[in-house]
């Protein structure tokens, strides 16, 4: 998965920006050059945006489906004593 991410990612950065392609990636064959006006630069910080939105999914994702895990099995604190608790020991956790 990440594997696939990053090469998607200077994929992108490469074809946005040839010139940073070229001197930080090594690329002998590059199209035309970095666009530098305000359409280029939006271009290369939507990408950014993308890229860190993608990572933070990939890093969050898991953690979310515990939580509602978690939510699903353990009642809310309002309700009675002994039904928080008994969710709370379905998930193997002391009921705080």
């Amino acid at each position: 998965m990440i594997e696939d991410f990053a090469s998607r990612l200077l994929h992108d950065v490469a074809r946005l920006d040839p010139c940073t392609a070229v001197v930080e990636g090594g690329e002998q064959e590059v199209d035309g050059l970095t666009g530098y006006s305000p359409d280029g630069h939006q271009a290369r910080a939507d990408l950014a945006a993308r890229a860190l939105r993608e990572l933070h999914a990939a890093a969050t994702g898991p953690l979310q489906l515990i939580r509602q895990a978690v939510e699903a099995a353990v009642p809310g604190r309002d309700a009675e004593g002994s039904a928080h608790e008994e969710g709370w020991a379905r998930v193997g956790a002391p009921a705080w």
